[in-house]
């Protein structure tokens, strides 16, 4: 999917497709905030973007974001995106697909969704052939994480297309997932209220071939213009939160 994505522009930086046409965008005050906030974007054939709804609050890896592997280019500076850094990837990324505990998916849902089952694992053994991927217990790993737990935060979620292919130990398993109880930044994923990413995954459609752009503010500005994104917001909110699940 990413091959497919991936648009050059002049100077061979990689952009935001010119295909897609539906964009989530967070954003953090500064490399090291664990909060932000997502808004999401959509735009016609050769239009502007414009905003859809309102801005809603999220937190990220509880250590910031570090540069991660998917459309944009690479980054000659800044932290990059390491498994078990607590850090969430920053840059462009494709969406692959739902997955949540139930059966189906919510009604009007578009988006691929499959539901996750008591043996359902996603790999984090950088040395395993499945690193990085979603698969069925058990397998020839040392270690995964197991998808269906107590808590409410894998209730639903969408895959982030960081590392893909996998490089080894360049972070797995990261979401977009849902909050638990306890508003807690992440291991490495981007979590919201469970409500706000249920209208998220209802709004999603293939055709659009959405994609994920997450970075501080700063970034974002320089970024706005190469990576064909809409201007950045305000910065976030960097208030102090504790540690919870999710990524690597």
């Amino acid at each position: 999917m990413i091959a497919a994505l991936a648009t050059l522009l002049v100077g061979g930086a990689t952009a935001v497709p010119a295909g897609s046409t539906q964009l989530l965008l967070v954003t953090t005050a500064d490399w090291d905030a664990p909060a932000g906030t997502l808004t999401r974007w959509e735009r016609a054939p050769g239009r502007s973007w414009r905003q859809v709804g309102v801005a809603v609050e999220v937190v990220v890896g509880s250590a910031g974001l570090a540069w991660g592997r998917g459309l944009h280019p690479a980054e000659k500076d800044g932290r990059t995106k390491r498994e078990g850094d607590r850090r969430a990837p920053a840059g462009v990324f494709a969406l692959g697909s739902a997955w949540g505990y139930a059966t189906t998916a919510d009604p009007g849902v578009r988006w691929p969704y499959r539901p996750i089952t008591d043996r359902t694992v996603c790999v984090d053994d950088p040395a395993a052939a499945a690193y990085n991927q979603i698969a069925e217990s058990p397998g020839p790993w040392k270690s995964a994480e197991k998808m269906r737990q107590s808590g409410q935060a894998y209730r639903w979620l969408l895959v982030v297309e960081h590392n893909v292919p996998p490089h080894p130990g360049a972070g797995s398993c990261t979401f977009l997932h849902g909050l638990g109880r306890k508003r807690l930044p992440t291991r490495g994923c981007t979590a919201m209220e469970q409500a706000d990413l249920r209208v998220i995954i209802r709004w999603l459609r293939p055709d659009a071939h959405p994609v994920l752009v997450q970075a501080p503010a700063a970034v974002l500005r320089d970024a706005a213009a190469g990576w064909g994104i809409p201007p950045a917001s305000s910065p976030a909110p960097s208030a102090a939160w504790g540690r919870s699940g999710g990524g690597r």
